[in-house]
């Protein structure tokens, strides 16, 4: 079996997909392996220097595959690790393809992505159990939320035309398709949302080809106008307790009911690491084997995760952690009563985070997630 010696790393400048550079960039170089990251993207001419000068083993891309490089045709192994459908409003799914291996951390046909493209298999995020550790605090607060809350949507935004070939409609027509057909954050499929969002355009052009404007629509969806789901389950959470704080970007800042608890950005994993260990419950909404996910588990901390329909797919929370055991479910409908209730059982929140951090610890370190990278390098 050949030796990996070298692998280059590239990513856009976004924060979460930093987290998973270092992360890698850690495991691989503690394993004797050297590493250069970038965040951003090459093209093919400084690709095609880049490898001639460091003669890597192969390249690890996140939201890129190897037909999206302009002008590239270098013979270099390819890995395409896929987060979402779009970055920078640019559509990732729409010539993808062309990688030697490609990954995903759910169903890639979720996200939109054809399975005929190549190699597909399921890649986690993962946690550094000695960045993310139990501090022996008591808990100051009995929930914590660390994400990104989106703006509202304004009446300008709502009633603002969409142009689309030979109609035009309004952002408010079409959340009113998009409610009608059940989906939400907590059960979000791209699949799904382009069908909705398809049938709506075809019922005014039934020639309409999917165009830019229809993958516009399902990103502004997707990062936007679903997330806010967020607020009307905080709200909830709310209700239990008041002794909540929220932490990170976007709307949590000025929210009328939520706006007492924000307690700023953060962006250090040291912080992060401090805030959980200071929470009775960490409370998470959207898909469940995510990176803040196994943080709050790492550091020996009960998270409460909402239910979708994908916990027992490839991918799902189910198919590693036991709810119950390792961490707390809940459905939209009723976080208010499993927070009241849980928060009452002070020695389940004790058995549920160490049986998280356990584990996590155990199964879902990035030094696994690189060996495992290198095993289906070396089976290719």
């Amino acid at each position: 079996m050949p030796e990996v010696r070298r692998v280059g790393i590239f990513c856009q400048p976004e924060y979460i997909l930093l987290n998973q550079i270092f992360g890698f960039q850690l495991a691989f170089e503690a394993m004797g392996i050297e590493v250069v990251t970038g965040y951003s993207f090459l093209n093919g001419g400084h690709m095609a220097r880049f490898i001639d000068e460091f003669k890597p083993d192969f390249i690890l891309e996140i939201n890129r595959s190897r037909n999206q490089i302009p002008n590239f045709d270098d013979k270099i192994f390819h890995i395409s690790w896929v987060w979402d459908h779009t970055a920078h409003d640019v559509d990732i799914v729409n010539g993808f393809g062309g990688s030697d291996l490609n990954y995903c951390f759910i169903d890639a046909k979720r996200l939109g992505y054809d399975d005929k493209v190549g190699r597909w298999d399921i890649l986690l995020p993962a946690v550094d159990p000695l960045v993310f550790f139990p501090m022996g605090l008591d808990p100051r607060w009995d929930v914590t939320a660390i994400a990104h809350l989106c703006w509202p949507l304004t009446d300008a935004d709502l009633n603002a035309t969409i142009k689309f070939p030979g109609f035009t409609t309004t952002l408010r027509e079409v959340i009113a398709e998009v409610e009608g057909g059940g989906l939400g954050y907590w059960n979000a499929d791209m699949r799904v949302l382009k069908e909705i969002l398809l049938r709506f355009i075809r019922r005014r052009n039934p020639v309409y080809r999917p165009d830019a404007g229809l993958m516009g629509l399902v990103g502004l969806f997707s990062n936007r106008v679903l997330r806010l789901e967020r607020v009307s389950l905080m709200h909830a959470v709310l209700r239990a307790t008041q002794n909540v704080a929220v932490f990170g970007t976007g709307y949590w800042r000025v929210e009328p009911k939520l706006s007492p608890h924000w307690g700023g950005v953060v962006t250090r994993y040291s912080d992060k690491n401090a805030i959980n260990n200071m929470s009775s419950l960490v409370f998470h909404n959207g898909f469940g084997m995510h990176e803040r996910v196994l943080e709050a588990m790492a550091a020996g901390r009960p998270v409460l995760v909402s239910r979708t329909p994908f916990d027992d797919a490839p991918g799902g929370l189910n198919q590693y952690f036991e709810p119950g055991r390792d961490f707390v479910l809940y459905d939209v409908e009723t976080v208010e009563d499993v927070v009241r209730e849980t928060l009452r059982d002070r020695e389940r929140l004790r058995r549920i985070g160490e049986n998280a951090r356990a584990r996590t610890v155990a199964e879902h370190t990035w030094r696994q997630r690189a060996e495992k990278i290198l095993r289906d390098f070396h089976d290719r």
